[in-house]
C-alpha cells in the first residue's frame, strides 16, 4: 500500500481520532480535519502523512483481530455501537448481527414528556415564490417561519444547490444533509427519483463556495447556474468550472430512501441507515467514506429484546451531544 493508501485505511477505521492523536502526538483538530474533508491529505505535511502511516502499519493486524472477535451482542440499544464501527453494499465490509440486538426494557419506566400536541398535517410542497420567476436561478435567499409547535422557527436560504447537473432535475431530489460542526462541509444526500432506492452522496465545500464566490450572499445563483453550464456542455466559462471543483459527486449505489445520512462530530464519520417498516426486520446501518463517497461498512441488524419485544429500525437517524447516534422509533410486543 502507498502511503496515501495507508492514512486514508485509517481515516475510514473505526479508530476514534482522540485514540489516533494520543497515540500519533498528531492532533485532534487535524484527524477530525482530514476525517471531515475540511483538510485534505495532499496538504498535509511529509512528516505527519508518514506518522499516520506507520502507525496504522502497526495498529491494523491488532485492530483486525479484534473486529472479527468481537461478536456485538448487544449490537444497538441506541446504535452506540454503530457510532464507532462501520460497514456497505457489495464491496464493502459486512457483519450481520447475531442474536437480540436489544437488551430487556419496561416501557413502564421510561421518562417520558408531556408536549402540547402540536402535529402539523404533510402540506403540499410547492416551488418558492421566485423559483418559476427567476427559471430556477434564485438571487435572494427565500425566508420561512413554522406554522406551529413548541418553539417558532424561523429559516433563511443561504445556499442554492443544484438543480441540474448531467441531464434536466437530475439533482432535484435530495433527501438528507450532514453538516460539519464548522459549517464548512456538506455531504448532501440523493436519490435519482422519488420512488427510487439508488442515489449517491455529494460533497460541497461551502466555505470557498461562501468565502471565494459569494453563493451564499452576492452571488446566490451561481452554483446552480455552473452545474445547469455543465449539464449543456459549457466549457469556457472559467469561474463556473472553478465553482464545479467545489463539489464532488460519489458514485450511485443502493441508499434506500437515505432521509438518514448523519455525521458523527467526534469521529467525522457519515452514516445512515435503511429500513424496512417492519418491526423485528432486520435493517442495515451503514458508513460512507468521506473522501470517496463509497459505503465501506455495513451491519445488519435487528431490534427484538430476549422477551420477544420489537421494534422497528429507524428511518432517520441524529449523533446527540454525547456522540451516541439515535433514531426515532416506535415499539411494539
Amino acid at each position: 500500500m502507498k502511503t496515501s493508501e495507508k492514512v486514508q485505511a485509517l481515516l475510514d477505521s473505526p479508530i476514534s481520532a482522540y485514540r489516533i492523536a494520543k497515540d500519533t502526538g498528531i492532533s485532534v483538530s487535524t484527524i477530525l480535519g482530514l476525517r471531515s474533508g475540511d483538510r485534505q491529505l495532499l496538504n498535509i505535511t511529509l512528516g505527519t502523512a508518514e506518522k499516520l502511516a506507520n502507525y496504522w502499519e502497526k495498529i491494523a493486524i491488532i485492530w483486525e483481530e479484534k473486529f472479527m472477535k468481537n461478536k456485538l451482542s448487544v449490537l444497538i440499544a441506541s446504535l452506540s455501537v454503530v457510532a464507532g464501527m462501520g460497514l456497505t453494499t457489495a464491496s464493502a465490509s459486512t457483519y450481520t448481527q447475531k442474536g437480540s440486538g436489544l437488551s430487556n426494557y419496561w416501557a413502564a419506566k421510561f421518562h417520558t414528556v408531556k408536549n402540547a400536541n402540536n402535529y402539523v398535517a404533510r402540506p403540499s410542497y410547492v416551488a418558492s415564490p421566485n423559483y418559476a420567476a427567476t427559471h430556477t436561478f434564485e438571487t435572494s435567499a427565500n425566508h420561512y417561519v413554522s406554522k406551529a409547535g413548541n418553539t417558532k422557527a424561523s429559516l433563511n436560504t443561504v445556499f442554492y444547490l443544484p438543480v441540474t447537473l448531467n441531464q434536466s432535475g437530475d439533482f432535484g431530489n435530495p433527501q438528507s444533509v450532514a453538516i460539519t460542526p464548522n459549517g464548512n462541509v456538506a455531504y448532501v444526500a440523493y436519490v435519482t427519483n422519488e420512488a427510487s432506492s439508488i442515489g449517491w452522496v455529494t460533497y460541497y465545500n461551502l466555505a470557498k463556495l461562501r468565502n471565494v464566490y459569494g453563493a451564499s450572499t452576492s452571488n446566490m445563483a451561481l452554483i446552480r447556474q455552473a452545474a445547469y453550464a455543465h449539464s449543456k456542455g459549457i466549457k469556457n466559462n472559467g469561474q463556473y468550472l472553478a465553482v464545479l471543483k467545489s463539489m464532488k459527486v460519489g458514485p450511485e449505489f443502493n441508499t434506500g430512501h437515505i432521509q438518514s445520512l448523519a455525521l458523527n462530530p467526534k469521529n467525522g464519520q457519515l452514516w445512515f441507515t435503511k429500513t424496512t417498516g417492519r418491526a423485528g426486520a432486520y435493517g442495515t446501518a451503514e458508513q460512507v467514506s468521506t473522501k470517496s463517497l463509497k459505503p465501506i461498512n455495513k451491519i445488519n441488524f435487528r431490534l427484538v429484546t430476549p422477551r420477544g419485544i420489537k421494534v422497528t429500525v429507524g428511518n432517520n437517524l441524529t449523533v446527540d451531544c454525547k456522540f451516541n447516534p439515535n433514531f426515532w422509533t416506535n415499539c411494539s410486543a
